[in-house]
């Protein structure tokens, strides 16, 4: 007796067992006692997608297209090796089935276990400036349902830079890399790497710049800045000694610094300062000659020369003015070259004070000739002494002057500094009341206070 079972193989089971009761009845023996006859099974191919549950479990209706013979079929014999699919694959699995007899029969089953397409896109930043800390971000997204594809492994790949994050519950991956390379032109290339099997690999590639340092933000990149730390878009650098002259301590590189130099951006190492204005007389734009007529005047007096030659001198230092005030100044230029011509003859006198009062009638002299010095009567501080430029803001009081020695101030003062007639700081204190003039030798000089409220004066005193 033969029965034809098409799926589901539980209905195939049960009409073998009616009929084989049915031959039992009829002629009261078992008919299969002494069955050696195996079934007859025939197998049939599966191919399915795997779900998002992670993997799926094969059954007899899956892979069993029919099968026959002539007892019932045992239906906890039916075995398929393998039943459990958890990743993309392509297999024979082995299909057996036994009857109530024990007789056994099987066949192969193609069994392709598909991935889930997904798509993957790189949506973080694209350009980054070097050594920069980047934040990397990729998308996994599931093609088969449009969602979220979690629990997938991304690397994230900038030229020989590699890191690795994993697809969260939203599919979105996130991660941060330093970079160390070079500045140029990069690939940021990404791809599936592991992780959730069922989905398939994919992959995506974009652009990535990577910029020079530019620490200070001026547009200027660190390796070709010449102050990486100080903005200056303009690179300007006064001295050419690729310092640029934001940063540059001392532009002009005349070994005095920037904060102290009263020509920062042109050599004087002397510092002189011939109108006491805090400018330099090397980048002084408006120096008066009359304006130091009086002070050369009572130079030449403290010289203790003769009275004729005292007189030629003065004379000679009055004709420079007027005639400087009058548009002659190749005889202004004379005048004061002669005075020195005159001065320098006198050897008897305090040499170190007559060569400071030559010094500052050349400077006079030269700058009268390429009209550094302003020939007008009135200077920036027309006909008045060096001293008077400085107008008090306190009344702090000097005395006595004349002074042999000490010199007291009327308060405490925080600094006090003493120049001579070339502008030079010769002798200086903080917190004081008083200062000791003795090492100086007999000239005019001018005395800079500051008291304690910020107040500045300045006095021009007699040493003695």
């Amino acid at each position: 007796m033969s029965h034809s079972l098409i799926p589901p193989i539980l209905r195939l089971l049960a009409i073998s067992m009616f009929v084989l009761n049915t031959a039992l009845q009829t002629s009261g023996q078992n008919a299969c006692d002494d069955d050696a006859m195996p079934p007859v099974i025939v197998c049939q191919g599966l191919q399915f997608m795997l779900p998002l549950s992670g993997s799926r479990l094969i059954t007899p209706e899956d892979v069993i297209l029919s099968v026959d013979d002539n007892c019932a079929i045992d239906p906890n014999s039916i075995l398929i090796i393998p039943n459990n699919f958890s990743g993309p694959v392509t297999v024979s699995a082995n299909v057996s089935v036994r009857d109530v007899s024990g007789n056994q029969a099987s066949c192969i089953a193609n069994v392709t276990a598909l991935g889930r397409p997904t798509t993957l896109v790189n949506d973080g930043v694209f350009q980054a400036t070097e050594n920069d800390t980047v934040s990397l971000q990729a998308t996994l997204v599931d093609d088969v349902t449009g969602g979220p594809a979690p629990g997938v492994f991304i690397a994230f790949m900038i030229g020989t830079q590699q890191v690795y994050a994993q697809t969260a519950s939203d599919g979105i991956a996130t991660t941060q890399i330093v970079l160390n390379q070079s500045p140029g032109n990069y690939t940021l290339s990404t791809m599936t790497d592991g992780g959730a099997a069922i989905f398939l690999n994919s992959s995506d590639s974009d652009p990535f710049i990577i910029d020079p340092m530019d620490s200070d933000g001026d547009g200027v990149a660190d390796d070709d800045d010449n102050c990486p730390l100080t903005a200056n878009a303009d690179q300007a650098d006064a001295e050419g000694d690729d310092i640029g002259d934001v940063c540059d301590p001392d532009d002009d590189d005349d070994g005095v610094l920037d904060l102290d130099d009263n020509c920062p951006f042109v050599a004087n190492t002397e510092q002189i300062d011939l109108d006491q204005d805090g400018q330099g007389y090397a980048c002084e734009q408006d120096i008066a000659l009359c304006t130091f007529r009086p002070e050369i005047e009572q130079r030449v007096t403290d010289l203790g020369l003769n009275f004729f030659a005292r007189n030629i001198l003065r004379g000679l230092i009055r004709t420079a003015c007027w005639q400087c005030t009058n548009g002659l100044k190749w005889g202004a230029e004379l005048s004061l070259r002669g005075f020195n011509d005159l001065l320098d003859g006198h050897n008897y006198v305090d040499q170190t004070e007559k060569e400071e009062l030559m010094v500052l009638v050349e400077l006079l002299r030269a700058g009268v000739e390429t009209d550094k010095v302003d020939c007008s009567n009135r200077g920036r501080f027309g006909d008045a002494t060096i001293a008077e430029q400085f107008m008090a803001g306190e009344e702090v009081s000097a005395y006595p002057n004349p002074t042999a020695d000490q010199l007291y101030f009327s308060e405490l003062l925080s600094r006090v500094e003493v120049y001579n007639a070339l502008g030079l700081l010769v002798q200086s204190a903080s917190e004081v009341t008083t200062i000791d003039l003795r090492e100086l030798t007999p000239a005019i000089y001018v005395v800079k206070t500051q008291n304690r409220s910020g107040h500045a004066k300045a006095f021009q005193i007699v040493k003695e």
